[in-house]
């Protein structure tokens, strides 16, 4: 049983796809425009190959709308049956109103609500738990969520750090109600407000409004990141989400048949993998072709070991996030 008694197990994703922008820039491309790094740096520190680059019309809601369409054509599903949309962002269209109201209108899903999460790299996990919530308690039979990020969009050449790390994309999932004992297990949802500037954009909220361009060089609008406090954050953030999770729903690491990390650094997931005492055969890495997607990347993780046959019906599925808030999360699901 889930939080205040709902049956969380007879609600499971029921559909995933995917959408990365056209554009590829490589590594090699990165240092052609004059960063600082390398290839071999890039490759050996963070695990990234290439990454995806919207165009410059190409808004995040766009990204977002055409998972959505990939979605639909897969599972048959049309824009009337959508319930309620969520899309998880730390890259919104506008500060008002939601992400979620463009993609709405972008898909024609006008039975829809519509609302955004804003939590990073564990938002994904945060909207699954949301998501499910809305279909155990019967207020919606079919919810759409979707991670989209467009970080291209505030790269900052003078960083060589958050400049290549990051890519842009967009994952879906639909939640519906499936066969009991399948689906959503347990959710385990956690965040540490003190590291909130481990990882933040200083500018373009209430704290720092943006009204001129002294504003703008003193409270950029660009990602910060210290790269060391976030590794040791994943390395005590990873075990606590899958322990207390798996705890959760009455089960142990030994029962997990297959992990999907946010994809943050290929690093990372590796040693994650050695701390769950797993092998990296029950796990899978995107980063390597789409860099780092932020909330998008789980979907994104999600669909590509789902059409490369490495989840199969049965299967216990762990999906972990971590990241700005600090915040970090799991999901557990057995599938359907």
């Amino acid at each position: 049983m889930g939080v205040l008694g709902l049956e969380l197990s007879s609600v499971g994703i029921t559909g995933t796809a995917f959408y990365v922008p056209e554009t590829v820039l490589t590594n090699k491309d990165i240092v052609a425009l004059g960063i600082d790094t390398s290839d071999e740096w890039i490759r050996t520190r963070i695990g990234v190959e290439e990454r995806r680059i919207a165009k410059k019309n190409e808004a995040t809601s766009d990204l977002a709308a055409e998972a959505a369409k990939k979605l639909m054509k897969k599972t048959g599903l049309t824009p009337e049956e959508i319930e309620l949309i969520i899309v998880t962002t730390t890259t919104p269209d506008t500060i008002t109103p939601s992400t979620a109201c463009y993609v709405q209108e972008k898909i024609g899903a006008k039975n829809a609500g519509a609302l955004d999460v804003n939590n990073a790299c564990s938002g994904f996990n945060y909207g699954l738990s949301i998501a499910a919530k809305f279909v155990a308690d019967g207020t919606y039979k079919k919810v759409l969520l979707i991670g989209a990020e467009a970080p291209s969009k505030f790269r900052d050449k003078n960083d060589r750090t958050t400049f290549v790390i990051f890519g842009d994309g967009a994952g879906a999932v639909l939640l519906e109600k499936v066969k009991k004992n399948f689906g959503l297990l347990a959710s385990y949802l956690r965040a540490d407000g003190s590291g909130a500037e481990k990882l933040y954009m200083p500018g373009g909220g209430t704290r720092h409004p943006i009204s001129n361009a002294k504003d703008l060089e003193k409270y950029p609008i660009k990602a910060r990141m210290d790269g060391k406090a976030i590794w040791d954050f994943a390395m005590k953030a990873i075990p606590d989400a899958a322990e207390k999770c798996l705890e959760n729903a009455d089960l142990t690491i030994k029962d997990v048949d297959f992990v999907v990390f946010h994809q943050a650094n290929k690093r990372i997931i590796e040693e994650g993998m050695k701390i769950l005492g797993l092998p990296m055969e029950k796990t899978i890495t995107v980063i390597e072709k789409y860099a780092n997607t932020i909330s998008a990347s789980i979907p994104i993780a999600l669909d590509k070991a789902l059409s490369d046959g490495k989840i199969k019906k049965g299967d216990i599925v762990l999906l972990i996030g971590f990241g700005a808030g600090l915040s970090w999360g799991a999901n557990v699901l057995r599938w359907q």
